[in-house]
């Protein structure tokens, strides 16, 4: 065999095996179930996954206790940093009648983790800027696990 064939020869086996192994490979991705995970990150916040929200609420039924005028310092694959006002009705004399009670914060949402394809933060440490209780809790911080 010349060397002018011998070269045509090769090129052809190396355009059918990277052929063969590009068709192999994506189907093998999509084969393998397993969803591709955007790069955007979330929180999910009653029910509805949004991204650097103004307001997070703990009691999505009546938003009795929430973080509200969220100002977010970082965002991203490592959590997320803000300040904000926490809020919580004090329900004197009714909850429908109540005074919302507030303190300044520091939160901080934990890494996000992948639900369905998406990066989801959903751990929420809530923690006083003065040192002073959260309104109607006997300490100066809480940690949430947001819905």
């Amino acid at each position: 065999m010349n060397f002018a064939r011998r070269i045509s020869t090769s090129v052809i086996i190396s355009l059918i095996a990277t052929t063969a192994l590009a068709t192999f490979g994506a189907a093998t991705s999509q084969a393998s179930g397993y969803p591709t995970v955007s790069s955007a990150v979330y929180v999910t916040n009653c029910g509805t996954l949004s991204q650097k929200p103004t307001s997070l609420t703990i009691y999505c039924a009546d938003a009795g206790v929430s973080v509200i005028k969220i100002a977010w310092k970082s965002w991203g694959k490592n959590g997320a940093i803000g300040t904000g006002i926490y809020s919580a009705n004090n329900c004197t004399p009714t909850c429908a009648g109540g005074t919302f009670i507030n303190a300044p914060v520091t939160i901080k949402l934990a890494p996000p983790t992948s639900i369905k394809g998406k990066l989801v933060m959903k751990i929420l440490s809530i923690k006083t800027s003065n040192g002073k209780k959260l309104p109607l809790l006997k300490k100066s911080s809480d940690v949430w696990k947001l819905i």
